[in-house]
């Protein structure tokens, strides 16, 4: 059973995703089969993998989660591409039950062959990053060493 680990911080610029695609990296590097999710509009992490963004992002639509699933070049490691779709990232930030349900049953699709799935979010306390850490097993919230930082996850952990 995969660990689902979000990496948030409604900060931006505090390196959530280049934390998730190294540590996504070095994961599979390490032999483990891990996923990255990435479901920030920007698409950063998905072009950071050397991958286009999808035309509609693979947590939206009704088919499977594996076929829209694509290998990257480092071995073990497999990417759900972002989606820049205003209608994508709308039904992403659906607030309530159904869109976490939505999320946990497509993750749920994957979960027996991944070790570890990581879920790059966007820089907000949104509805986004809300379902994220609903589905989630593990948070990492990296920060800079500042006060504002500190202030933003003071913030974040009351969400």
């Amino acid at each position: 059973m995969a660990k689902i680990l979000s990496v948030v911080n409604q900060k931006g610029g505090v390196g959530k995703t280049t934390t998730s695609v190294n540590l996504s990296a070095a994961l599979a590097m390490s032999g483990k089969k891990t996923l990255l999710v990435d479901i920030d509009p920007q698409c950063n992490a998905t072009s950071a993998l050397g991958q286009s963004p999808a035309a509609h992002h693979g947590l939206t639509g009704t088919e499977s989660l594996p076929d829209s699933i694509v290998e990257t070049d480092v071995p073990h490691l497999g990417l759900l591409p972002g989606s820049r779709s205003f209608h994508d990232a709308d039904m992403l930030a659906e607030t309530g039950d159904r869109s976490t349900a939505r999320l946990r049953k497509h993750l749920d699709s994957v979960m027996e062959e991944y070790e570890y799935i990581l879920i790059d979010c966007p820089p907000s306390a949104g509805a986004m990053t809300e379902t994220a850490l609903t589905a989630s097993t593990e948070v990492l919230i990296p920060i800079q060493c500042e006060y504002f930082a500190m202030v933003g996850v003071t913030q974040l952990i009351g969400t």
